[in-house]
C-alpha cells in the first residue's frame, strides 16, 4: 500500500470565437482556471508527503467525529446489527483474537474489541467495535459524505490535515491517512486509511489500531 501526490493538473482548453479576435484572451476562463488551479493547491497542501510510518502524528479525528457506514469506532455489537443486519459470516481478525463480522453484499467488516477470556465471543461480542473495513464495489460513506469511488479531493474537503506516501507508479496507487490525538508508542488512533488507485477511493478502514475504544 501506499506512496504520494497528485502529478498533475488538469489543462483547461482554449475557447474559440464568441466574435472577438483570436489575439484577444478570453477573462472569464483566465480567472476560472486560476480558481481551479488554487483550489487544487489548497487541498494538496493539507498532505504531508511521508515514507515511514514513524512520521505519522496527530490529527483531528476522534471517535465521535468519524462514522463509516453508520458506524463509529466503540459501538456495540447490537448497535451494528440494528444498523446492517445479521452478518454473512463471522470469525476473527487476521492473526488478531478480535471478532469480526462480515456482510459480503456491502463488502464490509466490522471487527470488535476482544477484552479477554476463554474463548472470542463471535456470536455476540461484548468489546465494541475497534475497525470498520469497506472495499470497492460498495455504496457504504462516510459520515462526512465521501466513500468508494470518490475523489481524493473529495477526501480532503472534510478534514483539515491528512498523511500520504508518495504513489506508487507500477500499481497507480496511494495511501492516505487521517489520525486522532490519541496516541500509544507513538502510533495514533482513531485512524482513517483512505486507498486510491487513480484519483479513485478503493478501500476505506476506520481504525482504532487494535487499542480497547
Amino acid at each position: 500500500m501506499k506512496k504520494a501526490i497528485l502529478s498533475s493538473i488538469l489543462v483547461l482548453s482554449a475557447l474559440s470565437g464568441c466574435g472577438f479576435p483570436s489575439t484577444i484572451p478570453n477573462v472569464e476562463k483566465q480567472t476560472n482556471q486560476s480558481e481551479n488551479v488554487a483550489a487544487l493547491e489548497d487541498y494538496l497542501n493539507k498532505i504531508k508527503i511521508i515514507k515511514s510510518d514513524s512520521e505519522i502524528g496527530s490529527g483531528e479525528l476522534t471517535k465521535e467525529n468519524i462514522a463509516l457506514g453508520g458506524i463509529h469506532i466503540g459501538e456495540s455489537a447490537e448497535t451494528v446489527r440494528k444498523l446492517l443486519g445479521e452478518p454473512t459470516s463471522k470469525g476473527v481478525l487476521n492473526a488478531t483474537p478480535f471478532p469480526l463480522w462480515t456482510y459480503e453484499k456491502l463488502n464490509l467488516s466490522v471487527a470488535f474489541y476482544y477484552k479477554g477470556g476463554a474463548n472470542p465471543q463471535i456470536e455476540n461480542p461484548k468489546g465494541g467495535v475497534v475497525s470498520i473495513t469497506v472495499n470497492e464495489p460498495s455504496d457504504i460513506k462516510t459520515d462526512r459524505g465521501f466513500g468508494i469511488g470518490s475523489s481524493l479531493k473529495e477526501v480532503m474537503q472534510s478534514f483539515q490535515s491528512a498523511y500520504a506516501y508518495e504513489k506508487r507508479k507500477d500499481t497507480d496507487t496511494q495511501y492516505v491517512v487521517i489520525t486522532g490525538s490519541s496516541s500509544s508508542d507513538n502510533t495514533f488512533y482513531p485512524s482513517l486509511g483512505v486507498l486510491l488507485k487513480g484519483d479513485k477511493v478503493t478501500s476505506i478502514e476506520l481504525s482504532n489500531k487494535e487499542e480497547q475504544p
